[in-house]
């Protein structure tokens, strides 16, 4: 039944709108305009049939804007290089046009999808940009309902970034304002605009809870605001109504109650099949094998992550985090499974991105607020300037601001002088003890046999030298107690026997073992220098990073981190 009502509406809109083919009236755009914009979530087909007919328009500034929501269509459905040639195609004929007040609101649009087509990419600091660019043109043209939807996606890049209290501040303030509205909206663009708001809630109370899994009342605030989108505002809605059934499954699976979890996920991921929904099928396929893993239900989890790896081949705009941690969960299965071969495949796939997540994170976030502190700063000033009229005062702020700034950064270049001095004197240092540490030790191999006339402490020490020529030291349970049983003497004579001969207790020579092992390995071989520190300490024996990287700084004063980027340097020069 809906579909007839669906065709027969298209087919009237067709006849009513055949006549302005090329010349569209103003009002007969806004009406197509408002209907492409209903269906951006809901009905990508419905969207681009009416997208279709505003670029069948002479008006440059209608084109402007059907290119701009083609651009919003394609980058939710993931295809960014189609998504790209329009982009430029709007912005170019935006700029061809006379300044009015049309063109603003042209403008306006266009850097909005141009922003969510940045955003989708997860290139938050261009994203950023062109919200600005978006709500400074509505806010000129005083569209302030419009403003206050650019400003939601603003808070959507908060919650990205992990400011999780900022993003609900604006996603609640937006909230008011749209109710405050409401009389402005028809029912459609109310609900579309109140889904949007309670999805953004729900993922931003999920994400908060994933960073601090101690409040659990954070999943409680996900769960009301995703089911008020399901039961409220969806309505056919299928982008928040997948989106919310599959979050659903979100929050039963953090609750440990895996089968309600599997019903979301396999229902939305049904759904998102039906509906053509890439994103969904691949993020609800993911969820379904993180369930079965967790339930050693390994086929089926092996059946749902090769699902994952297979749709990111195909678009390869779909999100990293989810295929790097699938491929570190085939492999551990394959582990399982006693499957080395296929374990150490999925092991590489997983090590050659996981930095590039952390990496493009970091850059995001830091690019990001740099952004928004350079915004609040110019706010700042506005008002200041505002505020104050006589020019006196701005001209002595700003002397007053650039003697500080000035003062800082020679206090900086001064501290980072000093900083980098140290830092290379430490380097230095470690080299050249290196170097001597590994000439005492050969030394103390060539005297061991003219200096030791006890056979029994000759064996011992012979014995002990053995296992460290094998680099036995490099495994986890190289141990005083295992040593000792290896070499068939006891604890006691192994120690003092390692304290003789080499003046250290047992632990502070196997650290110190482990420790010019990763330094050898560090400066001599290029591939061991990309590893992640994780990696090493493994390497090396140790039980895991952090007590791996406590004990390499407090012999050498510098982190791995640290030294890796040193001796890259050095390698490069």
């Amino acid at each position: 039944m809906k579909n007839y009502i669906l065709i027969s509406f298209l087919f009237i809109s067709s006849i009513l709108f055949s006549q302005q083919n090329e010349n569209l009236s103003n009002e007969a755009f806004s009406l197509l305009k408002s209907k492409a914009r209903s269906f951006f979530y809901s009905n990508k087909d419905s969207c681009v049939f009416y997208i279709h007919k505003i670029e069948r328009s002479r008006n440059t500034l209608h084109l402007a804007f059907a290119k701009g929501a083609m651009v919003n269509v394609l980058s939710i459905n993931g295809e960014f290089e189609k998504a790209e040639k329009y982009y430029k195609e709007a912005l170019t004929l935006v700029n061809s046009s006379k300044k009015s007040k049309d063109r603003t609101e042209a403008e306006a649009f266009v850097y909005w999808y141009g922003g969510n087509f940045y955003f989708f990419q997860k290139q938050f600091p261009k994203a950023l940009d062109d919200y600005f660019k978006a709500r400074d043109f509505s806010l000129e043209i005083n569209e302030i309902n419009q403003a206050s939807m650019i400003q939601l996606n603003i808070g959507n890049i908060y919650n990205e970034i992990g400011n999780y209290e900022q993003a609900i501040q604006v996603y609640k303030t937006v909230d008011n304002v749209i109710d405050n509205s409401k009389l402005s909206f028809t029912s459609e663009e109310y609900n579309n605009k109140k889904a949007n708001i309670n999805f953004n809630l729900g993922i931003c109370y999920e994400n908060y809870f994933s960073k601090d899994k101690s409040r659990t009342t954070l999943l409680d605030s996900s769960f009301y605001y995703y089911e008020k989108t399901l039961n409220l505002y969806s309505n056919d809605n299928w982008y928040f109504k997948l989106s919310s059934l599959k979050n659903i499954g979100n929050i039963y699976f953090y609750k440990n109650n895996f089968q309600q979890a599997e019903d979301s996920y396999l229902k939305a991921i049904s759904l998102a099949i039906t509906n053509n929904n890439i994103p969904i099928q691949y993020s609800s396929a993911y969820n379904l094998g993180l369930i079965y893993y967790e339930k050693k239900d390994y086929n089926s989890a092996l059946h749902y992550l090769k699902k994952v790896d297979s749709l990111h081949y195909i678009h390869n705009s779909l999100g990293l985090s989810e295929y790097v941690d699938s491929n570190f969960k085939q492999a551990k299965i394959y582990n399982e499974l006693n499957d080395y071969k296929m374990s150490l495949k999925f092991s590489k796939v997983f090590l050659e991105n996981r930095d590039k997540i952390n990496q493009l994170k970091s850059d995001n976030i830091l690019e990001v607020n740099k952004k928004l502190n350079s915004i609040e700063i110019k706010n700042e000033i506005k008002k200041i300037i505002e505020d104050n009229n006589r020019k006196i005062v701005i001209y002595n702020i700003f002397i007053y601001t650039f003697i500080l700034i000035f003062i800082l950064l020679i206090a900086l270049v001064i501290n980072r002088f000093y900083t980098k001095k140290r830092f290379q004197e430490k380097i230095e240092k470690l080299m050249k003890e290196y170097e001597v540490s590994t000439f005492i030790d050969q030394s103390l191999k060539s005297e061991a046999a003219t200096t030791i006339n006890i056979d029994n402490e000759y064996e011992i020490l012979e014995n002990f030298k053995i296992l460290i020529e094998k680099k036995e030291y490099l495994k986890p349970d190289f141990t005083q107690q295992s040593v000792a049983k290896k070499i068939k003497t006891n604890t006691t004579y192994l120690s003092n026997i390692v304290n003789k001969h080499y003046q250290k207790s047992f632990s502070n020579y196997l650290n110190e073992l482990r420790i010019n092992f990763v330094i050898n390995e560090i400066i001599t071989n290029s591939r061991y220098r990309e590893y992640t520190t994780q990696a090493i300490a493994e390497s090396a024996g140790f039980k895991n990073a952090d007590s791996f990287t406590t004990s390499f700084k407090k012999k050498t004063g510098v982190t791995p981190f640290q030294f890796i980027n040193e001796i890259k340097k050095r390698k490069e020069t």
